[in-house]
């Protein structure tokens, strides 16, 4: 049982790896929070395409009450989306993640890079999913909050003196709506734990170790605790489970034996929340 009181309602999140991930997340650690639990549409890789895809399925499949509470994590703009009826697929979303890293064990993204992709461009469609989203949460009952994994504020500033193109965008980031700031960049500077395990890389043969750019579970703790707590008018955040989940990470070196170490500590996927499907 949470080591905290509860509120009623349910917490619904969306994002990328930054809210479901290896580990829990903040959304993991906030959904201890809700008498109903919560439910986790995020993916690990998603774009921005498939975060408001998701938030969209996931409207037309929910009847919201007024104590809800509904957070979008958007993610960078680096990120191509589709999807395939495919039960290898997990969602059936692909997970490619940035256009440009791991190129060298997914082809697709060589082609993407080669025919479609273009900065602006791809801003621009971030932009829109986002514009698209606060349009359907509108008169919503639930709480919405959106979170920036990445702070997107200053691309529109700085493309202003560059090129007109995205001007219209100008006010969209100073909603209410938005977390001041931005997840990852707030987290790694103010409270950086990170921590480095064998094998992160995928095809990874030797032992070195190398850092996981994820935010442990206390680090993620933290950002709730500053940024997300004050919006919901001060829920209680759960500590303990946050501290357990850390020890249960930190007790790895080997990035394959994570999963099982957060079973062992008594967290598990199918006990405590499920996906969209």
């Amino acid at each position: 049982m949470p080591n905290i009181k509860q509120q009623q309602g349910t917490l619904y999140t969306f994002g990328c790896s930054l809210t479901r991930y290896h580990w829990p997340t903040w959304a993991d650690i906030l959904g201890q929070s809700f008498e109903n639990g919560f439910r986790n549409w995020a993916n690990r890789g998603a774009g921005n395409r498939q975060i408001l895809e998701r938030l969209t399925e996931c409207f037309t499949k929910t009847h919201f009450q007024a104590n809800d509470v509904i957070i979008v994590q958007w993610t960078d703009h680096h990120r191509f989306d589709f999807h395939k009826w495919d039960q290898d697929i997990i969602e059936s979303w692909y997970p490619g993640g940035n256009v440009f890293t791991n190129t060298h064990s997914d082809q697709l993204k060589f082609h993407v890079i080669d025919k479609v992709w273009n900065e602006y461009s791809f801003m621009m469609h971030t932009f829109n999913y986002i514009t698209l989203a606060r349009a359907l949460v509108k008169g919503c009952p639930a709480k919405v909050l959106f979170i920036l994994g990445q702070d997107m504020r200053e691309q529109v500033q700085t493309l202003r003196g560059d090129k007109n193109l995205l001007d219209i965008y100008e006010n969209l980031f100073r909603d209410n709506i938005f977390i001041e700031g931005d997840l990852f960049n707030y987290v790694v500077e103010k409270y950086d734990t990170r921590l480095k395990f064998k094998h992160t890389i995928p095809g990874q043969l030797d032992d070195e170790k190398v850092l996981d750019q994820h935010p442990t579970p206390v680090m993620h703790y933290q950002f709730l605790r500053d940024k997300v707590q004050p919006k919901l008018g001060g829920i209680q955040i759960d500590h303990d489970f946050a501290v357990k989940m850390e020890e249960a990470v930190r007790g790895c070196d080997d990035y394959n034996n994570i999963g099982q170490a957060i079973q062992d500590a008594g967290y598990g996927p199918n006990t405590y929340y499920v996906r969209g499907l």
